[in-house]
C-alpha cells in the first residue's frame, strides 16, 4: 500500500510551534507585532498563487506539524470576503478551519513583508498577457491572522497555532517580491502548483511557465511542491517516493483534484 502523504510529513517535516505564534495575543503592541511578522517571515512558508479559499493544504500541513506559516495569494478575493471566509459565524460549517478560532489579526504594509524597492525577475516584455485579468482599480491588502485550536479539539487534529497571510495580488509578482530580492527574509519550504483552464491567472503555475521561470532566474527553490494532476511539476523536481513506490496523492480544491508531493533533486 502506498504511504499517504500525510504520514510521510509526519515522519520527516514535524516542526516545533514557532515562537513568534506563542506572541499572537500580544499583537496589538507595536514591538511585538513587529516580532511576529519576522518571525512569520523567516518560518518554513507554504505557498499557494491562485489560492481561492481553498484550505486543503493548510489542513494537510497543519495536520502533523510540518509547516505553521501559509501564504495565499489571490486577486479575485476582497478584504470582506476574506474576513467572511476565515471568521463565520459559529453556526456556517461551510468557512473558517474547523476546531479553530482567531487570536489575531494584522493588516500589513507592503514594505512589512517584502524588500521595498525591488528587483523584478520577470520584465514587462515577458509578461504581456498579465493585464487580461488585473484591473487598474485592485484594491491590494495584506491580512495576517493567527488561529488557535478550540479546547476541545487535541494535538492530533492540528497545531496549537498557524498563521496565515493572504495577499491580494498577482501570484507570479507576489513571490518574486516576498522570496527573490536580496533582501528577502522569507524563502518557499513548499509551492502549491495548481492551474485551471479558466481560474483567472495570465499565465500558468506549472513547468515551463512564469512561476519556474522566477525561481531559475532568482535560484529560489522550494524544497517542495504539491503538484495537482492538472498541472506538471517543475524541472528537477520528482515524486517523492517511499520503498520504489510514489506516495498515494491526496484530493483536494474546488474540484477535488489529486495532489502528489515532489521534492527537488537538483
Amino acid at each position: 500500500m502506498p504511504l499517504p502523504i500525510v504520514d510521510y510529513l509526519k515522519m520527516h517535516y514535524r516542526e516545533p510551534e514557532p515562537e513568534f505564534l506563542k506572541m499572537a495575543p500580544q499583537a496589538e503592541d507595536p514591538a511585538t507585532r513587529r516580532a511576529i511578522v519576522e518571525g512569520f517571515l523567516r518560518s518554513r512558508i507554504v505557498y499557494y498563487p491562485g489560492a481561492g479559499n481553498d484550505g486543503q493544504p493548510i489542513k494537510l500541513f497543519n495536520r502533523v506539524h510540518a509547516a505553521h506559516a501559509y501564504v495565499y495569494v489571490d486577486y479575485l478575493i476582497s478584504r470582506e470576503r476574506l474576513h467572511r471566509n476565515l471568521t463565520p459565524n459559529p453556526e456556517d460549517r461551510t468557512c473558517g478551519f474547523r476546531g479553530y478560532q482567531t487570536v489575531a489579526i494584522l493588516d500589513l504594509a507592503p514594505e512589512e513583508i517584502a524588500p521595498w524597492p525591488r528587483e523584478c525577475d520577470l520584465r514587462l516584455n515577458g509578461v504581456r498577457r498579465r493585464g487580461w485579468f488585473v484591473t487598474k482599480d485592485l484594491r491590494s491588502y495584506a491580512a495576517l491572522y493567527v488561529f488557535e485550536r478550540k479546547a476541545d479539539f487535541d494535538d492530533e487534529h492540528g497545531a496549537r497555532r498557524f498563521a496565515l497571510l493572504f495577499i491580494r495580488a498577482d501570484g507570479f509578482a507576489a513571490y518574486d517580491a516576498m522570496f527573490c530580492q536580496f533582501r528577502s527574509k522569507a524563502r518557499p519550504f513548499c509551492v502549491v502548483v495548481q492551474d485551471h483552464a479558466f481560474g483567472g491567472n495570465w499565465s500558468r503555475f506549472d513547468r515551463g511557465h512564469h512561476l519556474e521561470l522566477i525561481a531559475k532566474r532568482s535560484r529560489v527553490w522550494p524544497e517542495l511542491l504539491l503538484v495537482a494532476e492538472c498541472s506538471r511539476a517543475w524541472e528537477g523536481y520528482e515524486p517523492v517516493r517511499v520503498d520504489g513506490e510514489d506516495l498515494e496523492p491526496e484530493r483536494g480544491g474546488m474540484h477535488s483534484f489529486q495532489r502528489s508531493l515532489y521534492r527537488r533533486e537538483r
